[in-house]
């Protein structure tokens, strides 16, 4: 179950009524440009500025928190959101945005109070709804949480997202075979972004035995999201001779000399990580096609990552780091960055660098928070980090803030890492 609160803000601001308005003031309409591109420290900075001068400006507030929220200021964002709310207390955007900044804190009674406020002042307040939805859910409250979906189940406001949270609910009370209707109808219109919709239907269909179904559903989310450990991890669980023989179908489907460099990198991944009695010679194949990739283009971040992660994966750490920083300066977009350093991080592990993997699995944490869909599996490798350190605490805490983005993620990561896992309960 994904989830996107911070990197909906962007969506929310313009697509809820507060757009950049032709005649408004130029320090505004600079400001809001800002926010639209992203560049929310800036945005920020210049939101203080509208303040300042403009105290009573309640619009100049509710920006001012939501860009403070997207660099992840929390308690000045609430305070922000606050002024604003002052001013005008029948805000929805006001109350939604204060609800998701309480939620991110884990303040789930105070967050539920405001985003029911907003629901109740707007009800097109769609994604106030899904993030009480979300409460619901953390307090295994599932009759509750598909309840709260029922007004939109019907509507052309209902998404992937929200279908991944009624499917959630539904696996949770048993009713698998709906749960599985629910997604994929998700994942055939992909209107969010991500590889959890995929994930999450291809993991119901293997509950089902469904397997060649869970197969194609995992090939196409790696069409969309080539890099998703997820959907690696689940294709390659599914019983050998099928992955095996879809593997073998596509290296000998296409002459080698016509392979596409996105090709190279899906079956690259693939046989990194497959068992060798069942393709001999994976390892050395893989190598091959992902090297082959990254010369092919040189300028491709994505290729330049993968095959910085194969030399890793196969103990040249030293190499791996080489290339992974290279794949940095290629300008990679956020979701990318996030792996980057993720991989960078384990690479420095591995050669004894604890600072410099702590630096990096840091930078990897604050650019999966800015995304616009963040990447459990990344942030659970931190944790995995914090663990072997013994910090356990710091662990803990993580895995918090990752349960919120994804719940199903969390708790195969919990059964998986058993027994060191056993203390942490988000």
């Amino acid at each position: 179950m994904g989830n996107a609160i911070r990197g909906l803000t962007c969506s929310f601001l313009f697509a809820s009524g507060i757009v950049i308005a032709t005649g408004a003031p130029d320090a505004m309409r600079d400001a809001d440009l800002m926010f639209r591109a992203g560049k929310y420290v800036e945005a920020a900075t210049a939101y203080e500025g509208l303040v300042s001068g403009q105290p009573a400006c309640a619009e100049c507030w509710l920006r001012l928190g939501l860009s403070r929220f997207e660099i992840g200021k929390t308690k000045e964002a609430e305070t922000a959101l606050r002024k604003h709310l002052d001013l005008e207390p029948s805000s929805a955007e006001g109350r939604t945005g204060l609800g998701r900044v309480l939620f991110e804190e884990a303040r789930y009674p105070e967050a539920a109070k405001e985003l029911e406020a907003a629901f109740k002042l707007d009800r097109t307040e769609v994604d106030a709804l899904k993030t009480l939805v979300r409460i619901r859910l953390i307090e295994k409250d599932y009759e509750g949480a598909l309840a709260l979906l029922t007004p939109i189940a019907q509507s052309p406001a209902v998404d992937s997202e929200a279908r991944m949270l009624s499917a959630y609910a539904l696996e949770k009370q048993g009713n698998l075979e709906r749960a599985v209707r629910i997604l994929e109808r998700g994942i055939a219109i992909v209107t969010w972004g991500g590889d959890a919709p995929f994930a999450a239907a291809a993991r119901a269909r293997v509950k089902l035995g469904d397997y060649e179904r869970a197969a194609t559903i995992c090939e196409r989310g790696l069409d969309i999201e080539p890099n998703s450990e997820r959907l690696d991890r689940i294709y390659l669980s599914l019983p050998i001779d099928l992955v095996a023989g879809k593997i073998k179908g596509r290296l000998s489907g296409t002459p080698d000399e016509s392979r596409s460099v996105a090709e190279r990198i899906f079956l690259g991944r693939l046989l990194t990580s497959i068992d060798e009695r069942a393709i001999p010679s994976a390892r050395e194949i893989a190598g091959r096609l992902l090297m082959e990739a990254a010369a092919r283009e040189p300028a491709n971040a994505s290729a330049q990552f993968n095959a910085g992660r194969f030399l890793r994966l196969t103990g040249r750490l030293t190499e791996s780091r080489a290339t992974l920083q290279k794949a940095l300066t290629l300008d990679p977009d956020e979701s990318l960055r996030v792996v980057i350093y993720s991989q960078l991080a384990q690479a420095e592990a591995g050669l004894g660098a604890a600072a410099e993997a702590e630096k990096d699995f840091r930078a990897s944490l604050d650019w999966n928070r800015r995304a616009s869909t963040q990447n459990p599996d990344a942030a659970l490798e931190y944790v995995s980090f914090l663990l072997r350190q013994s910090r356990e605490t710091e662990a803990k805490q993580l895995l918090n803030v990752i349960s919120r983005w994804d719940l199903g993620a969390v708790e195969e990561f919990l059964a998986v890492n058993q027994p060191a896992t056993k203390s942490l309960n988000p």
